[in-house]
């Protein structure tokens, strides 16, 4: 080779070797900026197959917070309670610190209790006590006090409440299968039905009859009416003079309070056979 041509090739070797490590430097570069991608999305947890997280625990079922509707006392007979708490906890009803009942909130957080016990003449303060997870008692903060006459007439306190009356309307009253009278708890709340009536002062109430899904449409439309017709004669006789407007659905309108996929059948069904009272004017 010449001395001329070595001088040129010299300047062509170094170009090639600077053009090669240009193009190294550039592919190190996406390879860096790659792995720093991955990193990232691996950091702030994106996956094709997301992990379900278990929900932060609910804290608005507080037992403390159960409270009264109704409390109809009658000295001579039964006397009924009702009012509101979380489902499925238990509260013992205190009447001047003695314990008269327990019970336990439905899946709304309704209870309605009718209660054989003799209330002398007297002043009378009553309290809810919701057991805690010790299985101890204490009572919630309200309290109602009753002064209970040596009479025949029941003394009867209805809770008032902020909201409108409307969104605090009894649960509904239960009936024994494929007959129109009342379960042992559909009768406490008739009880319940008729003191928030009377108390309220309600000139128009709208009650629906409904039947669980077995029988005809026909058949059920009529069990509906008398359902209706016993809760009517009920109301009548504890003393309600307001119109009632009465509308039987038969299996049209199941019961719609309660999770029923998580409910037996036979307990759904329990559910759907009863009277509500949807309105009150």
């Amino acid at each position: 080779m010449s001395r001329g041509e070595r001088i040129i090739t010299i300047p062509l070797v170094i170009l090639l070797i600077a053009l090669t490590i240009a193009a190294l430097r550039v592919d190190l570069a996406s390879l860096l900026s790659f792995e720093a991608t991955s990193t990232a999305t691996e950091e702030t947890g994106i996956s094709a197959n997301p992990v379900l997280l278990e929900p932060a625990p609910n804290r608005a079922g507080d037992p403390s917070q159960a409270t009264f509707d109704v409390i109809r006392i009658d000295p001579e007979g039964t006397s009924v309670f009702a009012g509101r708490g979380p489902a499925g906890s238990l509260l013992t009803i205190l009447a001047n610190g003695v314990a008269v009942a327990t019970v336990r909130p439905n899946t709304e957080g309704q209870w309605a209790v009718a209660v054989e016990h003799r209330f002398d003449p007297g002043e009378y303060e009553f309290a809810l006590a919701p057991k805690t997870g010790e299985g101890r008692s204490s009572p919630s903060p309200q309290r109602v006090s009753l002064h209970l006459a040596g009479t025949k007439k029941p003394p009867v306190a209805v809770v008032e409440r902020e909201a409108a009356p409307q969104a605090f309307l009894p649960s509904p009253i239960t009936f024994i299968y494929d007959e129109a009278n009342f379960t042992d708890a559909g009768r406490a709340q008739a009880a319940v039905f008729a003191a928030f009536l009377k108390e309220r002062h309600v000139a128009t109430a709208t009650l629906t009859g409904h039947a669980d899904e077995r029988g005809s449409e026909l058949y059920n439309i009529r069990l509906s009416q008398e359902r209706l017709d016993a809760v009517v004669r009920y109301l009548r006789e504890a003393g309600f003079s307001g119109k009632l407007v009465l509308i039987p659905m038969g299996k049209r309108e199941p019961f719609a309070g309660a999770e029923r996929r998580h409910l037996p059948e036979v307990e759904a069904f329990a559910l759907d056979r009863r009277v509500e009272l949807k309105r009150v004017q």
